[in-house]
């Protein structure tokens, strides 16, 4: 489907992803939920979007932690030949990108943020997606059925007209069923936060004033435990901040050169 390549992972499991451009690395983390197909071209960069576990074409890991991730990430890196990279991640791949900041260290450039997820440990928290698991299990499978079946539907219950680009990622997103989409939730609203004094690599992220999934005053109690990061804060906007995500590119073209 698309520009869709797949590699073997060391336990087995493939993962697959989209590779675009040309020019120095990115590695994107889609959002939750989301796959490859988020994958976008930016001037001057490769841009490679992995499938995280159980999304799209890459194979479950369950059990799995934000932990795992960095060296799933890395393997991918490892296969290109690629030795630094900027990470850029939306949303749910927020935490998926500050994890491997930490966790490949030198390797990593930058990394670039758009209304990220937050820890639990977070003083406030969106109403938009439940916390509750059994809640999400039945939000996830009702998104699964409806995509599959019913796309208008879809948009009438999530309150967006999504244009056929996105539709498409997000019914690829539940190829596999609700079980990821589960994961990655649960696992973003866990206890994470010790990882955001830990990012050493310059941190910059974007988030709308106005998103009541994840309040920017979260967002802000982020970044101020993080060694090296800014904050831009863009008025009139809710959590889709797609219009920033070519300042987002362009910061991490300039720690590239």
């Amino acid at each position: 489907m698309g520009d869709t390549h797949e590699i073997r992972l060391p336990d087995g499991r493939s993962m697959a992803y989209s590779d675009l451009g040309a020019g120095p690395a990115v590695l994107a983390c889609h959002g939750t939920p989301g796959t490859r197909l988020e994958g976008q071209a930016a001037a001057g960069l490769r841009v490679l979007t992995p499938d995280r576990p159980g999304f799209g074409r890459s194979s479950p890991q369950p059990g799995r932690t934000l932990a795992d991730w960095p060296a799933d990430a890395a393997v991918l890196l490892d296969a290109l030949g690629l030795d630094r990279v900027g990470v850029i991640g939306g949303s749910g791949g927020g935490p998926y990108a500050i994890a491997t900041g930490v966790a490949l260290g030198d390797r990593v450039t930058a990394v670039a943020l758009l209304a990220p997820g937050i820890p639990v440990d977070a003083p406030v928290h969106g109403s938009v997606v439940p916390r509750d698991r059994a809640e999400l299990r039945e939000r996830g499978e009702l998104f699964a059925r409806l995509l599959r079946d019913d796309p208008g539907g879809f948009n009438r219950v999530t309150g967006h007209d999504w244009d056929p680009d996105t539709l498409a990622s997000l019914t690829e997103a539940f190829r596999q069923g609700a079980d990821a989409y589960v994961e990655d939730h649960s696992i973003n609203d866990s206890d994470w936060a010790a990882l955001l004094p830990q990012l050493k690599r310059p941190a910059r992220v974007w988030h709308g004033a106005e998103d009541d999934n994840i309040p920017v005053e979260a967002v802000r109690w982020m970044v101020e435990r993080m060694p090296d990061a800014e904050l831009t804060v863009l008025p009139d906007t809710g959590h889709d901040v797609f219009a920033a995500w070519p300042d987002a590119f362009g910061w991490l073209a300039g720690g590239l050169s």
